[in-house]
């Protein structure tokens, strides 16, 4: 058994993120698994960019109220206590929403020399702003 202190905080790239966003590494995996596990605190409005991952993305919502989105299909609403299971190669984007924080969980396997994310364009405010609209009706 290992027991690892919790990483330092750190705010994320502004190459992913709009806005303020806060990560803390949790775990990162070793052979066989590869599992990480980070806890990402978003600000109101502060989101990913489009992204994907290679094994798929789980995220536990702790606190607070966002959005998430995958590409082609409305924007839903998250909530604490819901549970988000992105399927592998899913190009998505999640955060928070205008008026909430948001802290989630973060889970994905990674490949065994690096993340296996890919990163594409930013969420731009009109999308954002179309997200929260397509909520309403």
């Amino acid at each position: 058994m290992k027991i690892r202190p919790v990483q330092p905080s750190h705010l994320g790239s502004e190459n992913t993120f709009t806005g303020d966003v806060w990560r803390t590494p949790l775990h990162e995996g070793d052979a066989p698994g590869y599992l990480s596990v980070n806890l990402i605190h978003f600000s109101p409005g502060a989101r990913t960019a489009w992204h994907s991952h290679d094994f798929g993305q789980i995220l536990l919502v702790v606190e607070g109220a966002g959005l998430v989105q995958v590409r082609g299909e409305s924007a839903q609403r998250l909530r604490a206590g819901d549970v988000v299971s992105a399927a592998p190669h899913e190009e998505h984007w999640h955060g928070a929403d205008e008026e909430h924080f948001m802290a989630h969980y973060s889970l994905v396997e990674s490949h065994p020399h690096g993340p296996a994310v890919t990163w594409g364009e930013h969420v731009t405010d009109e999308q954002y702003r179309q997200a929260l609209e397509d909520l309403e009706d």
